[in-house]
């Protein structure tokens, strides 16, 4: 979701109904594609906490990227645990 789109509560509705039809489209898929589906969006979180680390790193940021690479580790290891899931 982007939130920087988000200007009014009718917009927030807007953005849900689409979420809400995406999660309605992985009702009818099988288990190994709902399985790719869940690595590709694991990764993509972890890619963005990976991005958010080295913002937070960048001089004169507040961002504090501890947080940040503490939740990245964690993906990582949940995507390593997937790796092993058939």
């Amino acid at each position: 979701m982007n939130f920087s789109n988000i200007k009014t509560p009718a917009d927030l509705i807007t953005q849900n109904d689409s979420a809400k039809s995406l999660l309605n489209l992985l009702e009818d898929i099988s288990y190994e594609e709902t399985l790719t589906v869940t690595k590709a969006l694991v990764t993509r979180l972890k890619d963005f906490h990976q991005h958010m680390v080295d913002k937070g790193l960048e001089p004169d940021n507040d961002i504090n990227p501890l947080g940040w690479a503490c939740d990245h580790g964690k993906l990582e290891s949940v995507l390593s645990i997937l790796e092993e899931v058939e």
